[in-house]
């Protein structure tokens, strides 16, 4: 038998929730999913409108109910490899001056530059604590990608799924993301069988390397 899902369950602890990294997701009922856009340009006094439509084809992801988060997350960090702009700098392997010079966070700090957030592992987290331009936030979620502090006004994420010397820097237009809302269930003589259907769509972003 058929059943909807409830989308508010399917899509919660999820980073589709986090309006702090992505600043909308666009939502459909089928895919592939569309967007108009209207280009509004002035030529001689005389005014013109463009309409143009994209479409893009969600991926459908068989999941555990137990897990639906953890999945979406996953696939949000692995959109991340598929357009950025890699960059390193040395902070832990710095030959012989590493017995004799502090390390100090200001040296990666200095490369977060013209975002809103960044995504990193709890050990870079701690690095990053260091220093006292980071202020720490305390979140009671321990689980998928969490806010653990700012620097100014850049948003600093950790989640178990970024390696320990990667640090991923973007804005809120850097991550188109699609969710088709028609979420299916079949009940099995196993158990239930989820298939959802999401897109992320990685529209340039920063990965730095700290060695």
């Amino acid at each position: 038998m058929d059943v909807k899902f409830e989308l508010s369950y399917v899509i919660r602890c999820s980073v589709l929730s986090n309006t702090d990294i992505l600043i909308g997701v666009h939502y459909s009922e089928i895919s592939p999913a569309k967007i108009e856009s209207i280009e509004i340009t002035k030529i001689d006094n005389q005014i013109n409108k463009t309409k143009t439509e994209k479409t893009f084809d969600l991926e459908k992801h068989k999941v555990d109910v137990t897990t639906i988060s953890d999945v979406i997350d996953k696939s949000f960090v692995d959109s991340l490899e598929s357009n950025c702009k890699v960059e390193s700098i040395k902070y832990f392997n710095r030959g012989f001056f590493k017995n004799f010079l502090k390390k100090d966070p200001k040296v990666i700090i200095d490369k977060i530059t013209s975002c809103n957030w960044i995504i990193v592992s709890r050990i870079m987290s701690h690095e990053l604590s260091k220093s006292n331009m980071f202020k720490s936030i305390i979140n009671r979620h321990h689980y998928g990608i969490v806010l653990s502090g700012k620097i100014g006004d850049v948003n600093v994420f950790t989640s178990e799924l970024v390696k320990d010397n990667e640090i991923y820097i973007g804005g809120f237009d850097s991550i188109t993301s699609f969710f088709n809302k028609n979420v299916d269930i079949k009940t099995l003589n196993s158990g239930l069988n989820i298939t959802i259907e999401y897109l992320f769509v990685n529209n340039g972003i920063r990965k730095l390397l700290v060695i």
